[in-house]
């Protein structure tokens, strides 16, 4: 039956759309166009080329079906490629991975009603019926699934607005509360609603925006060579995108390192949010070496933050200690720090639209 429904799509080419006053989408926020060789591909090739041309990188976490079988694919973006490759092979994938990725899973792919504005995939996930006998009503739940793709990081998301037809009632949703979505890869979305009459079949339309506050690119900076740093003596980065970064001081004990990082923004760089709302929740800072004794990479981040700042500029200091099996650098250690932050953060809508949608 859900290969029966059609999919409305909002337009023919859909774009997310930038509020009034506020920064307009660039192609950052538009998903990159993926061009395969005219021949059958492996499975393990398509992946290569996903990374290499969309900078999304799929992870696979299959423990049962290691398969590498061979496709012939015609898709052009990242999740109808995705979306293709389980179709052709079974193969599921998921995108509530944690830290945000996507990956292939043992579970087989399900065909889901789907449509990609943007960089988005939005799927209907599952229509429900329900009846409340206490108060002898019936209602109507629609769950969304909504993930974008993974170079993208939103911080904050929510149902700005929807419009359900079905017979002759239509029904408009209040918008919802916006919800944080920092280091997420994808969150569900419920619409509840009051049960169409029962001789009403389907859900002739459902149409709706999402409204996304996010970073349309992460920055990042490396400090090669770290060592002892003074404020009389900063380290700067070069500037990217006009985001300049700089460490303005490092303490290196026996037990700790204490870091103190400075980020300046451009004017406007980043919109107004709520007091309780953060533009740093997808920000990360760590330090990469390899050890001179037993020459395993080691990575470590910090234990803990102060911030202090605006929008424009922010002051960060971070704590160090051992963590688990991984210790602090030795003296010898050649070691990096590497800072990641956002190159703006603006709000944008999504819009999106589903047609003829069976009932229960």
């Amino acid at each position: 039956m859900m290969q029966a429904c059609k999919i409305l799509l909002m337009c023919c080419i859909v774009a997310i759309s930038a509020f009034a006053g506020e920064p307009r989408p660039t192609q950052d926020l538009q998903p990159r166009t993926l061009i395969l060789p005219a021949r059958d591909l492996t499975l393990d090739e398509v992946l290569k080329e996903l990374e290499k041309q969309t900078g999304n990188t799929v992870a696979d976490l299959r423990r049962t079906n290691r398969d590498n079988p061979k496709l012939t694919l015609t898709t052009n973006t990242f999740w109808k490629t995705l979306d293709a490759i389980g179709a052709q092979t079974k193969i599921g994938f998921s995108a509530y991975q944690e830290g945000g990725g996507v990956a292939l899973v043992d579970a087989p792919y399900r065909r889901l009603t789907t449509v990609y504005p943007s960089v988005f995939r939005i799927a209907l996930k599952r229509v429900a019926v329900s009846r409340d006998d206490e108060t002898q009503t019936h209602y109507a739940n629609l769950t969304l699934d909504a993930a974008w793709e993974p170079r993208f990081q939103p911080l904050f998301l929510n149902l700005e607005s929807a419009t359900v037809i079905a017979g002759k009632r239509t029904e408009k949703l209040e918008r919802q509360a916006m919800r944080s979505v920092a280091g997420m890869g994808a969150t569900e979305i419920e619409l509840r609603l009051p049960a169409p009459e029962r001789a009403v079949l389907q859900i002739d339309s459902l149409k709706g925006e999402l409204k996304v506050i996010g970073a349309p690119k992460m920055l990042e900076f490396a400090f090669e060579k770290i060592g002892p740093v003074t404020p009389k003596a900063p380290r700067e980065a070069k500037s990217q995108e006009g985001v300049k970064v700089s460490v303005t001081e490092v303490k290196q004990l026996a037990t700790r390192w204490t870091v103190d990082l400075q980020i300046v923004n451009p004017a406007g760089a980043i919109i107004p949010l709520e007091s309780f709302q953060s533009w740093l929740d997808n920000n990360r800072l760590w330090l990469t070496w390899t050890d001179p004794q037993t020459k395993k990479v080691r990575t470590l981040e910090p234990v803990g933050e102060t911030q202090e700042g605006n929008n424009q500029t922010m002051k960060i200091h971070f704590d160090f200690t051992a963590r688990g099996n991984t210790p602090l650098p030795a003296k010898n250690a050649d070691v990096t720090l590497r800072y990641r932050t956002p190159n703006r953060v603006a709000a944008f809508t999504v819009p999106f639209g589903f047609k003829d949608l069976p009932l229960p």
